[in-house]
């Protein structure tokens, strides 16, 4: 929720391209994090495991400078 009580969501898309990584099991360190207008915001920094060995890229396209995007 943002200050205003309203309930905001992150549409994210994970996209796998090795078809011997279907079914990775991915752990953040956090699943649900608030943030207020302003905050800093890396989305890597919540990555915590995952079953299968390989290389991470994260594309977010959060922006905190402004309320519910």
């Amino acid at each position: 929720m943002d200050r205003g009580g309203n309930t905001v969501y992150l549409k994210t898309q994970i996209s796998i391209s090795d078809k011997s990584y279907a079914g990775i099991d991915v752990k953040l360190k956090d699943y649900l994090i608030y943030l207020s207008v302003g905050d800093a915001f890396d989305p890597n920094a919540y990555f915590d495991s995952a079953d299968k060995e390989g290389e991470l890229t994260v594309q977010s396209n959060v922006n905190t400078a402004k309320a519910g995007s």
